[in-house]
Protein backbone atom coordinates (compact mmCIF):
# COMPACT_ATOMS: atom_id res chain seq x y z
CA UNK A 1 0.00 0.00 0.00
CA UNK A 2 2.91 2.37 0.69
CA UNK A 3 5.79 1.68 -1.71
CA UNK A 4 9.04 2.78 -0.06
CA UNK A 5 10.10 5.13 -2.87
CA UNK A 6 6.75 6.47 -3.99
CA UNK A 7 7.44 10.10 -3.08
CA UNK A 8 11.21 10.16 -3.40
CA UNK A 9 12.87 12.32 -6.03
CA UNK A 10 16.04 10.78 -7.38
CA UNK A 11 18.56 12.86 -9.29
CA UNK A 12 21.11 11.06 -11.41
CA UNK A 13 24.14 13.18 -12.18
CA UNK A 14 25.23 14.18 -15.66
CA UNK A 15 28.75 13.04 -16.50
CA UNK A 16 31.05 13.37 -19.49
CA UNK A 17 29.54 10.57 -21.51
CA UNK A 18 26.45 9.87 -19.51
CA UNK A 19 23.07 11.54 -19.43
CA UNK A 20 20.23 10.11 -17.41
CA UNK A 21 17.14 12.00 -16.34
CA UNK A 22 15.59 13.46 -13.25
CA UNK A 23 13.16 10.91 -11.81
CA UNK A 24 9.97 12.13 -10.20
CA UNK A 25 7.26 10.16 -8.39
CA UNK A 26 6.35 6.50 -8.83
CA UNK A 27 10.06 5.69 -9.15
CA UNK A 28 9.28 2.42 -7.41
CA UNK A 29 7.32 1.27 -10.47
CA UNK A 30 10.14 1.61 -12.93
CA UNK A 31 12.17 -1.41 -11.78
CA UNK A 32 8.97 -3.45 -11.96
CA UNK A 33 8.39 -2.33 -15.53
CA UNK A 34 11.99 -3.23 -16.32
CA UNK A 35 11.31 -6.78 -15.12
CA UNK A 36 8.26 -7.00 -17.38
CA UNK A 37 10.37 -5.83 -20.32
CA UNK A 38 13.00 -8.45 -19.48
CA UNK A 39 10.34 -11.15 -19.55
CA UNK A 40 8.27 -10.03 -22.54
CA UNK A 41 10.58 -7.99 -24.80
CA UNK A 42 13.65 -10.00 -25.74
CA UNK A 43 15.53 -7.10 -27.38
CA UNK A 44 14.22 -4.40 -25.05
CA UNK A 45 17.66 -2.79 -24.67
CA UNK A 46 17.52 -1.69 -28.32
CA UNK A 47 14.47 0.46 -27.66
CA UNK A 48 14.23 1.34 -23.97
CA UNK A 49 16.33 2.33 -21.00
CA UNK A 50 14.37 2.19 -17.74
CA UNK A 51 15.98 2.41 -14.34
CA UNK A 52 16.75 -1.13 -13.31
CA UNK A 53 16.69 -0.92 -9.53
CA UNK A 54 16.11 1.48 -6.65
CA UNK A 55 17.49 0.89 -3.18
CA UNK A 56 17.04 3.07 -0.11
CA UNK A 57 20.05 3.06 2.19
CA UNK A 58 20.36 4.53 5.67
CA UNK A 59 23.22 6.98 6.17
CA UNK A 60 24.45 4.70 8.91
CA UNK A 61 24.98 1.77 6.54
CA UNK A 62 27.18 3.30 3.85
CA UNK A 63 30.36 5.35 4.00
CA UNK A 64 31.22 8.37 1.87
CA UNK A 65 34.04 6.39 0.26
CA UNK A 66 31.64 3.62 -0.71
CA UNK A 67 29.26 6.21 -2.13
CA UNK A 68 32.01 7.70 -4.29
CA UNK A 69 33.29 4.37 -5.56
CA UNK A 70 30.08 2.49 -6.23
CA UNK A 71 28.72 2.33 -9.76
CA UNK A 72 25.54 4.01 -8.61
CA UNK A 73 24.31 7.56 -8.13
CA UNK A 74 22.79 8.94 -4.99
CA UNK A 75 20.45 11.55 -3.61
CA UNK A 76 20.04 12.58 -0.01
CA UNK A 77 16.43 12.73 1.08
CA UNK A 78 16.40 15.65 3.57
CA UNK A 79 13.10 14.61 5.14
CA UNK A 80 13.95 10.99 5.90
CA UNK A 81 17.72 11.57 6.25
CA UNK A 82 18.56 8.73 3.92
CA UNK A 83 20.29 8.19 0.63
CA UNK A 84 18.48 6.68 -2.29
CA UNK A 85 20.76 4.69 -4.54
CA UNK A 86 19.80 4.02 -8.14
CA UNK A 87 21.61 1.59 -10.39
CA UNK A 88 22.41 3.44 -13.58
CA UNK A 89 22.78 2.34 -17.17
CA UNK A 90 24.90 4.51 -19.45
CA UNK A 91 22.89 5.81 -22.38
CA UNK A 92 24.79 8.61 -24.07
CA UNK A 93 25.39 12.34 -23.91
CA UNK A 94 22.91 13.42 -26.59
CA UNK A 95 19.17 13.65 -26.78
CA UNK A 96 17.61 12.66 -30.09
CA UNK A 97 17.28 16.32 -31.09
CA UNK A 98 20.96 16.92 -30.40
CA UNK A 99 21.92 13.83 -32.36
CA UNK A 100 19.88 14.98 -35.37
CA UNK A 101 21.55 18.41 -35.26
CA UNK A 102 24.97 16.74 -35.18
CA UNK A 103 24.07 14.53 -38.14
CA UNK A 104 22.73 17.51 -40.07
CA UNK A 105 25.98 19.40 -39.57
CA UNK A 106 28.14 16.49 -40.76
CA UNK A 107 25.87 14.70 -43.28
CA UNK A 108 23.21 17.24 -44.34
CA UNK A 109 22.12 15.35 -47.46
CA UNK A 110 21.12 12.17 -45.59
CA UNK A 111 19.46 13.81 -42.58
CA UNK A 112 15.89 13.35 -43.80
CA UNK A 113 16.39 9.63 -44.38
CA UNK A 114 18.16 9.23 -41.03
CA UNK A 115 15.35 11.00 -39.14
CA UNK A 116 12.82 8.70 -40.80
CA UNK A 117 14.91 5.69 -39.74
CA UNK A 118 14.88 6.98 -36.17
CA UNK A 119 11.11 7.43 -36.31
CA UNK A 120 10.53 3.91 -37.64
CA UNK A 121 12.75 2.48 -34.91
CA UNK A 122 10.83 4.27 -32.16
CA UNK A 123 7.51 3.11 -33.62
CA UNK A 124 8.82 -0.47 -33.59
CA UNK A 125 9.60 0.01 -29.91
CA UNK A 126 6.09 1.28 -29.22
CA UNK A 127 4.67 -1.84 -30.83
CA UNK A 128 6.71 -3.91 -28.40
CA UNK A 129 5.37 -1.82 -25.51
CA UNK A 130 1.88 -2.54 -26.81
CA UNK A 131 2.56 -6.27 -26.70
CA UNK A 132 3.74 -5.93 -23.09
CA UNK A 133 0.69 -3.73 -22.29
CA UNK A 134 2.89 -0.86 -21.08
CA UNK A 135 2.15 2.83 -21.64
CA UNK A 136 5.10 5.19 -21.28
CA UNK A 137 2.85 8.25 -20.87
CA UNK A 138 5.67 10.81 -20.79
CA UNK A 139 7.31 10.79 -24.21
CA UNK A 140 9.00 14.14 -24.77
CA UNK A 141 12.08 15.16 -26.79
CA UNK A 142 14.24 15.14 -23.66
CA UNK A 143 13.18 11.54 -22.91
CA UNK A 144 14.46 10.08 -26.17
CA UNK A 145 18.22 9.59 -25.96
CA UNK A 146 20.70 8.49 -28.61
CA UNK A 147 22.33 5.32 -27.34
CA UNK A 148 26.10 5.14 -27.78
CA UNK A 149 26.02 1.36 -27.56
CA UNK A 150 23.04 0.68 -29.84
CA UNK A 151 23.64 3.65 -32.18
CA UNK A 152 19.87 4.10 -32.10
CA UNK A 153 17.37 6.29 -30.22
CA UNK A 154 16.06 4.75 -27.00
CA UNK A 155 13.12 5.81 -24.86
CA UNK A 156 14.04 6.67 -21.27
CA UNK A 157 12.32 8.11 -18.18
CA UNK A 158 9.69 5.51 -17.30
CA UNK A 159 8.79 7.23 -14.03
CA UNK A 160 5.28 8.02 -15.32
CA UNK A 161 4.74 4.69 -17.11
CA UNK A 162 2.13 2.13 -16.13
CA UNK A 163 0.89 -1.32 -17.04
CA UNK A 164 -2.56 -1.23 -18.60
CA UNK A 165 -4.05 -3.69 -16.10
CA UNK A 166 -3.23 -1.24 -13.29
CA UNK A 167 -5.68 1.26 -14.69
CA UNK A 168 -8.60 -0.91 -13.66
CA UNK A 169 -7.69 -0.08 -10.09
CA UNK A 170 -9.49 3.18 -9.25
CA UNK A 171 -6.68 4.51 -7.07
CA UNK A 172 -4.08 3.92 -9.79
CA UNK A 173 -6.25 5.46 -12.47
CA UNK A 174 -6.77 8.64 -10.48
CA UNK A 175 -3.06 8.79 -9.64
CA UNK A 176 -2.04 8.43 -13.30
CA UNK A 177 -4.45 10.91 -14.82
CA UNK A 178 -4.33 13.68 -12.24
CA UNK A 179 -0.68 14.40 -13.00
CA UNK A 180 0.14 17.57 -15.04
CA UNK A 181 -0.13 16.99 -18.77
CA UNK A 182 2.81 17.63 -21.13
CA UNK A 183 1.95 19.70 -24.18
CA UNK A 184 1.95 16.64 -26.43
CA UNK A 185 -0.46 14.54 -24.35
CA UNK A 186 -3.24 12.99 -26.43
CA UNK A 187 -6.86 14.18 -26.26
CA UNK A 188 -8.13 10.92 -24.73
CA UNK A 189 -5.89 11.31 -21.69
CA UNK A 190 -6.82 14.96 -21.27
CA UNK A 191 -10.54 14.13 -21.33
CA UNK A 192 -10.14 11.20 -18.91
CA UNK A 193 -8.36 13.57 -16.50
CA UNK A 194 -11.23 16.06 -16.77
CA UNK A 195 -13.79 13.33 -16.05
CA UNK A 196 -11.85 11.93 -13.09
CA UNK A 197 -11.65 15.42 -11.64
CA UNK A 198 -15.37 15.33 -10.83
CA UNK A 199 -16.96 13.86 -7.71
CA UNK A 200 -18.32 10.34 -8.14
CA UNK A 201 -16.98 10.20 -11.69
CA UNK A 202 -17.87 6.54 -12.18
CA UNK A 203 -21.59 6.79 -11.54
CA UNK A 204 -22.53 10.35 -12.54
CA UNK A 205 -23.24 11.41 -16.14
CA UNK A 206 -20.39 13.40 -17.69
CA UNK A 207 -20.66 17.15 -18.12
CA UNK A 208 -20.65 17.62 -21.90
CA UNK A 209 -20.37 21.41 -21.72
CA UNK A 210 -17.35 21.22 -19.41
CA UNK A 211 -15.62 18.66 -21.62
CA UNK A 212 -16.25 20.80 -24.72
CA UNK A 213 -14.47 23.68 -23.01
CA UNK A 214 -11.52 21.37 -22.35
CA UNK A 215 -11.49 20.35 -26.02
CA UNK A 216 -11.64 23.97 -27.22
CA UNK A 217 -8.75 24.95 -24.96
CA UNK A 218 -6.62 21.99 -25.98
CA UNK A 219 -7.34 22.35 -29.71
CA UNK A 220 -7.66 26.08 -30.17
CA UNK A 221 -5.37 25.87 -33.21
CA UNK A 222 -7.48 23.25 -35.01
CA UNK A 223 -11.18 24.08 -35.18
CA UNK A 224 -12.01 21.18 -37.51
CA UNK A 225 -10.55 18.53 -35.21
CA UNK A 226 -12.01 20.25 -32.16
CA UNK A 227 -15.46 20.01 -33.72
CA UNK A 228 -14.93 16.30 -34.39
CA UNK A 229 -14.04 15.74 -30.74
CA UNK A 230 -17.08 17.68 -29.59
CA UNK A 231 -19.32 15.49 -31.76
CA UNK A 232 -17.55 12.41 -30.40
CA UNK A 233 -18.30 13.50 -26.83
CA UNK A 234 -21.91 14.34 -27.64
CA UNK A 235 -22.58 10.69 -28.42
CA UNK A 236 -21.86 10.02 -24.73
CA UNK A 237 -24.38 12.57 -23.47
CA UNK A 238 -26.12 11.14 -20.42
CA UNK A 239 -23.61 8.29 -20.03
CA UNK A 240 -21.90 7.63 -16.71
CA UNK A 241 -18.26 8.59 -16.40
CA UNK A 242 -17.04 4.99 -16.26
CA UNK A 243 -18.69 4.18 -19.62
CA UNK A 244 -17.03 7.19 -21.27
CA UNK A 245 -13.62 6.51 -19.70
CA UNK A 246 -13.74 2.88 -20.85
CA UNK A 247 -14.46 4.08 -24.38
CA UNK A 248 -11.58 6.58 -24.26
CA UNK A 249 -9.23 3.84 -23.01
CA UNK A 250 -9.83 1.60 -26.03
CA UNK A 251 -6.86 2.90 -28.03
CA UNK A 252 -4.40 3.19 -25.13
CA UNK A 253 -1.71 1.49 -27.22
CA UNK A 254 -1.39 4.48 -29.56
CA UNK A 255 -1.29 7.27 -26.98
CA UNK A 256 2.52 7.22 -26.95
CA UNK A 257 2.51 7.21 -30.73
CA UNK A 258 0.55 10.46 -30.66
CA UNK A 259 3.38 12.06 -28.68
CA UNK A 260 6.02 10.63 -31.02
CA UNK A 261 4.12 11.88 -34.06
CA UNK A 262 3.99 15.36 -32.54
CA UNK A 263 7.74 15.30 -31.93
CA UNK A 264 8.45 14.22 -35.50
CA UNK A 265 5.86 16.63 -36.94
CA UNK A 266 3.82 13.89 -38.58
CA UNK A 267 0.71 15.45 -40.07
CA UNK A 268 -1.30 12.21 -40.24
CA UNK A 269 -2.42 12.64 -36.61
CA UNK A 270 -4.50 15.63 -37.72
CA UNK A 271 -6.55 13.35 -39.97
CA UNK A 272 -7.30 10.84 -37.24
CA UNK A 273 -10.94 10.65 -36.20
CA UNK A 274 -11.72 10.76 -32.47
CA UNK A 275 -12.14 7.30 -31.02
CA UNK A 276 -9.75 5.74 -33.56
CA UNK A 277 -6.10 4.78 -33.01
CA UNK A 278 -3.32 7.06 -34.23
CA UNK A 279 -2.74 5.16 -37.46
CA UNK A 280 0.89 4.13 -37.75
CA UNK A 281 1.39 1.63 -34.95
CA UNK A 282 -1.46 -0.61 -36.10
CA UNK A 283 0.29 -1.08 -39.45
CA UNK A 284 3.79 -1.94 -38.22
Amino acid sequence: DNPPFKNVIVIIKEMTETTIQVKRARTDREPGLYKIMMEKIRDHHRYFCPIESVTEISLATITKKEMRNCNECEFRNPIRQTYVRVTKRIVGNQTLDERIKTHKAVFPHSTVEKVEDYYEHIVEGLLKLKEAKIVHFNIQPSNIMYSVTECLPVITEFGEAFVLDDLYNDETMVEVFTKPHPANRCMEAVLISAILDTVEWKTKPINIASLKRVISKKMMDNEVLAKKWEIYMEKHAGADGKIVVDDLLKNWHTWDLYSVNKIFHKTNIQATNPGEPYIKITNV
